[in-house]
């Protein structure tokens, strides 16, 4: 199973439990659609997902794979059993309120962080 890469940019000292899952949730929605409503027809038309005849498809792909690591990240950057608890409780109410959303693209994204197998191994 691949290791999802934490990005340089979670460098900055945000964490999941400052904001409410809901909102967090209707924000990443927004962002998302947007990101997606911007890939022209002809990418996903003609399949061509290489990072050079696809920027939109390879944009879209490296957001998934940074919110993956950054879930991993909240989840690993403390030590704290309790802390952790949250953080994975606050993870799970943020994909119901995606899934409610029909950001399945954001649901996938933390579901697929959350079966890496450093998870399992906490």
């Amino acid at each position: 199973q691949e290791i999802m890469e934490i990005p340089a940019s979670v460098q900055i000292q945000i964490s999941l439990l400052d904001y409410d899952p809901k909102i967090f949730a209707e924000q990443l929605t927004v962002f998302e659609f947007e990101q997606f409503k911007s890939i022209p027809e002809i990418e996903l038309l003609q399949q061509r997902y290489s990072k050079d005849r696809a920027p939109h498809i390879t944009k879209n792909s490296k957001h998934f794979n940074q919110l993956g690591g950054w879930i991993l990240f909240q989840i690993f950057k403390t030590q704290d059993l309790n802390t952790r608890v949250s953080v994975l409780r606050h993870t799970l109410s943020l994909c119901i309120y995606l899934y409610q959303l029909k950001n399945y693209n954001g649901v996938v994204s933390i579901i697929a962080a959350l079966n890496n197998s450093s998870v399992d191994r906490s």
